[in-house]
């Protein structure tokens, strides 16, 4: 079979054998045999895999160490864990309230038009200023002036804020605006921030509610934990608890 070519491949214990042949008898045989062996992958080191950091901290590799830094607007070891500034408005200086974890101004959107905003041990209070009339969470107006000769027991009025007067015998009856509670010129809403409320309630539109409501979706658990809602799916259950929750589906398994 002289002018033939052919090549041969073989495996053998994870080796590979080329075997060329060209213009032989094969009562004579000649082989080439190169041996090529598999070189193993290198093993790469990845000093954030398992992080080493603590909770709310972020993990980078830096010359083959691992460095821990603390996720923004968080503080603290970020090695051993790291917290927002605030929890808890006894974290804060009692002129601020502790609002998304932040030691703030609680005034800041809290009054209405006109109206002066004081703090008091973390909780605004409105009040219109002197010389003005009307309600300090929603419009405060320069009292009406009107003649000695016709005054009104009622103005200026002396029952304070969030209350309302009424002239009765030519004397002045005070009593709290509706939504309001307390006596005069005590009255004020049934809360402003959360913390006045249960830990199991929320300050929704100045009412202590349950913040659970409409939170959470189909056939989802909800827990208020510090005046918050909390959405979970419940045991034996999956999804999105935000949207809707279903059984996890049984899978027949034959035993053998």
């Amino acid at each position: 079979m002289l002018g033939t070519q052919e090549i041969h491949s073989r495996s053998v214990n994870s080796y590979h054998h080329v075997i060329f042949a060209k213009n032989f008898v094969f009562r004579k045989c000649t082989y080439l045999i190169t041996l090529i062996s598999a070189t193993p992958a290198p093993i790469v080191y990845e000093p954030c895999n398992p992080s080493p950091c603590g909770a709310n901290a972020n993990c980078r590799a830096s010359n083959d160490n691992a460095v821990c830094e603390c996720i923004p607007e968080h503080f603290g070891d970020p090695y051993k864990g790291c917290r927002p500034e605030c929890v808890l408005n006894d974290e804060c200086d009692r002129s601020k309230a502790c609002l998304r974890n932040k030691c703030k101004d609680p005034c800041i959107g809290t009054c209405g038009q006109g109206a002066i905003c004081d703090v008091v041990n973390h909780i605004p209070v409105c009040s219109c200023p002197q010389g003005y009339q009307g309600d300090p969470f929603n419009f405060c107006r320069p009292e009406e002036k009107i003649p000695e000769a016709k005054r009104n027991p009622c103005h200026p009025s002396p029952c304070g804020a969030n209350s309302q007067c009424r002239e009765i015998s030519e004397q002045a009856v005070c009593s709290c605006l509706p939504g309001y509670q307390g006596s005069p010129p005590g009255c004020r809403p049934e809360c402003v921030v959360s913390s006045e409320c249960a830990s199991n309630k929320a300050c929704v539109n100045q009412k202590c509610t349950d913040p659970c409501v409409g939170a959470c979706g189909l056939n989802a658990r909800c827990e208020v934990i510090n005046h918050s809602p909390i959405c979970s799916c419940r045991q034996g259950q999956t999804g999105d608890p935000f949207r809707s929750c279903y059984d996890l589906p049984r899978n027949n398994l034959n035993l053998k």
